[in-house]
């Protein structure tokens, strides 16, 4: 790649509370300074944690989400990642396994990595998938809806479009 901007570096999260079944999405985008600069946090429809449930076979759908958050990443942010180094830290081994082998074993996360393929396809980016200690990961309080850190930080906020994720689609 011959792009002389600095690479983008995003780093992801998901929470899932099996008690209830609830789950969130958060992920946040440094600037060249490294501080936080953009980020989203999002409970995900209670619609999508069934999808993906079925999708897998078991209620226990961390490792999807965690994929689900890097999907979402993708499509906010693919303006900004068009042609360009995209550092992309996750905190769970099983989705940085799928993200580098490019597929799963599990059905829910096979589909998932399918559907960030084909966004690839359309929207190439040089991504470079890393593990980030869950202690480390500064996406995991946005995934649990906490903004405190990022308001103070004066990051913008991102909506997802769930619409945009193509998930009907994607998990049938």
């Amino acid at each position: 790649a011959n792009d002389t901007r600095q690479p983008l570096c995003i780093l992801t999260d998901a929470e899932f509370s099996v008690e209830d079944g609830t789950a969130g999405l958060g992920a946040v985008v440094f600037g060249a300074n490294g501080k936080p600069r953009e980020y989203f946090s999002e409970k995900v429809p209670t619609d999508v944690v069934a999808a993906l449930q079925r999708a897998a076979g078991t209620d226990h759908v961390v490792s999807a989400l965690e994929l689900l958050a890097v999907l979402a990443a993708a499509k906010t942010w693919k303006a900004e990642s068009f042609h360009r180094r995209v550092f992309v830290a996750v905190d769970n081994d099983a989705a940085r396994a799928a993200l580098v082998r490019a597929s799963s074993a599990a059905p829910a996360m096979r589909r998932l990595v399918k559907t960030l393929l084909v966004h690839d396809a359309e929207w190439p980016s040089y991504r470079w998938v890393l593990r980030v200690p869950s202690k480390a990961n500064v996406s995991d309080a946005p995934s649990r809806l906490d903004l405190r850190e990022l308001k103070a930080a004066r990051a913008r906020r991102r909506y997802l479009n769930w619409e945009d994720l193509d998930l009907k689609v994607t998990l049938g």
